[in-house]
């Protein structure tokens, strides 16, 4: 990667772990562990593609050409800004990408927003892109050979391909776990043996890996619900204990994965048929086009929707195919067939339904509730048999990081210091306990100094709201170890950390494509200009302030002057005379 100008050496203060991940073909695929800096990152929310949506799309398409990009992130390049927080570590060296790598919490969004933009002339046209998931993966369709062919032309001029994983004008290609074809789409048989193969699971995230494989083509497998239910149930108890039952669902639902039927494409032109049933234990629905079906649904019936007469549960499952199939019959006139006759009856008129609250409802719900004797209706105490308080436990992280014990350690003479108890730890622990003067906070001077301004700058920031200081403290503490100090010739975080304090770089309004994060910095931004403000106002005050108590006074040798005097218990004022002795000008006293 280095010679092909991927990567370059780095100084960058960013380092991430490397591993290497074997490929279907015996080769290694070069990744890094990007998960400290992926915390650190705001998520692109960048819409993600159905793949039935796109699949649904197919109808009518004969012939197939799929692309695979070769290294389709290394084809795009890394911002300049973002170069250093690729960087990551091996035995030869420290390293940064200057092209996008894997690994990158918005690597897969940011790459499908540039396959849209590059391709947005033919998206939905005749090219299906899906990079989310696949990032190399483009599919061509066309209704004739040479409408295939003349749509490969565009993609080829634009992105560089991989050969040996590319197919043109094919009849029928694998495609996103799918194989499509002019007759419609069927189970990949590569999942299809990889199900086969499945051992049986010896925990409970090994049987969820296998339920999430199977759930993803549960719409080939007609009452997926029942088959799988005695596996779902082991996964709600708190123990995992493999039954009898699970063994034989396990076998029987990969006997249907493996006979699963070929589905037929939808046609949005035709009129869709939904066949629909509710037995005692769950729903199941068809939707279909003819002969062949479109896809199967399944669910399994609450407790509560068991109680309830065929007609009503007969309705319910008829309400929850409809909404699982809202896109393909939202907007269309379509035909539903049921075994429940008073359901027949309904359907032969032409109505529609609107919803009224009861309370609105007076007329029918009077007629519904004649007068009756009132029985004594008993009302059950709904005690829990278990703790609660367990559920509310949470864990508490710490707000501070444990550090080295320091080697000496500063004070004055407040009460917490000077206790009976903390010296004897400060002895214990090797440090050594410098303690200022009592009465004399100018022995403490730098803490003085730190603490006048902290507050000086905290009165800054919480001018409009003094009583929440606190919240204004971490900018307080920003705002002192990013200024420039005279003594230092620097600053107090290049000292600790040896390198610059982070810039807060001006935000430019609209680049951020995330609302949230453009209203934030916006806002940032504002802050930081009216914190701008109040610190000049303040150093004009305080300046202003102390220039009325100020004035220039200049003393000769043999002038006398009044001075002032201070201890630790006492003060007074005593005249003295200014004499040269040498270079220096001292002074002497005499009583008046």
């Amino acid at each position: 990667m280095l010679d092909q100008g991927l990567i370059r050496p780095s100084t960058s203060p960013f380092s991430s772990p490397v591993l290497l991940v074997k490929k279907h073909d015996g080769s290694w695929r070069f990744c890094i562990d990007y998960r400290a800096l992926n915390d650190k990152t705001v998520k692109d929310k960048f819409p993600v593609p159905v793949v039935d949506e796109l699949l649904d799309e197919l109808k009518g398409a004969c012939f197939f050409t799929k692309l695979d990009l070769r290294s389709g992130y290394h084809q795009v390049r890394m911002h300049s800004d973002d170069v250093a927080k690729t960087a990551f570590r091996t035995h030869h060296g420290h390293f940064e990408f200057v092209v996008m790598p894997f690994g990158l919490a918005n690597a897969p969004a940011s790459f499908q927003v540039l396959m849209n933009d590059v391709l947005r002339p033919y998206i939905r046209r005749f090219v299906l892109v899906f990079f989310l998931r696949y990032p190399s993966l483009q599919l061509i369709v066309g209704r004739t050979l040479a409408a295939c062919q003349n749509g490969v032309s565009a993609p080829l001029c634009q992105q560089t391909l991989r050969q040996s994983k590319c197919f043109f004008g094919k009849t029928s290609v694998a495609y996103l776990g799918h194989v499509i074809s002019a007759e419609g789409v069927a189970m990949d048989p590569d999942k299809v043996a990889a199900v086969e193969a499945w051992p049986r699971p010896r925990t409970a995230q090994a049987l969820r890996g296998f339920l999430g494989l199977t759930g993803y083509y549960r719409k080939f497998i007609a009452g997926y619900w029942e088959v799988a239910s005695p596996l779902t149930g082991i996964l709600k108890g708190d123990t995992y204990t493999w039954t009898p039952a699970a063994n034989q669902a396990f076998s029987d639902l990969k006997r249907a994965l493996m006979s699963a039927p070929l589905h037929q494409l939808p046609n949005f032109d035709a009129r869709f048929v939904v066949d629909c049933n509710a037995s005692g234990a769950g729903f199941g629905a068809i939707l279909h086009q003819g002969d062949d079906a479109i896809a199967f649904f399944s669910r399994a019936m609450a407790p509560h929707h068991a109680k309830l007469p065929a007609y009503e549960r007969e309705l319910i499952g008829l309400v929850k195919a409809v909404r699982h199939w809202r896109p393909y019959l939202w907007g269309r006139s379509f035909t539903v067939r049921t075994d429940h006759w008073s359901l027949n009856k309904l359907f032969g008129y032409d109505f529609t339904v609107e919803y009224r609250p009861g309370k609105h409802n007076t007329v029918a719900d009077a007629l519904s509730r004649r007068d009756e004797a009132a029985s004594l209706a008993v009302a059950t105490l709904a005690v829990p048999s278990f703790d609660i308080f367990d559920t509310l436990r949470h864990e508490l992280a710490a707000d501070t990081t444990a550090s080295a014990i320091r080697e000496a350690l500063a004070g004055d003479q407040a009460p917490p210091i000077t206790s009976d108890r903390n010296p004897e730890l400060v002895r214990l622990a090797g440090v050594k306990l410098l303690m200022s003067s009592a009465f004399h906070p100018q022995t403490d001077g730098q803490s003085e100094v730190t603490n006048r301004t902290i507050v000086m700058n905290l009165c800054c920031l919480a001018v409009d709201g003094p009583r929440s200081w606190l919240q204004w403290l971490p900018w307080a503490e920003y705002c002192y170890n990013s200024s420039y100090h005279t003594a230092l010739r620097t600053t107090p975080f290049d000292v600790v950390c040896g390198r610059s304090p982070p810039t807060m770089i001006q935000y430019v309004p609209g680049t951020a494509r995330v609302t949230a994060v453009d209203r934030q910095l916006r806002d940032r931004d504002q802050f930081l200009a009216e914190i701008r403000e109040r610190l000049m106002l303040a150093q004009d005050t305080m300046k202003a302030q102390a220039d009325k108590k100020r004035r220039d006074l200049s003393f000769n040798v043999g002038e006398w002057v009044l001075a002032s005097f201070a201890t630790s218990f006492c003060q007074w004022n005593h005249p003295v005379r200014l004499q040269q002795v040498g270079t220096q000008i001292l002074w002497s006293t005499r009583p008046f």
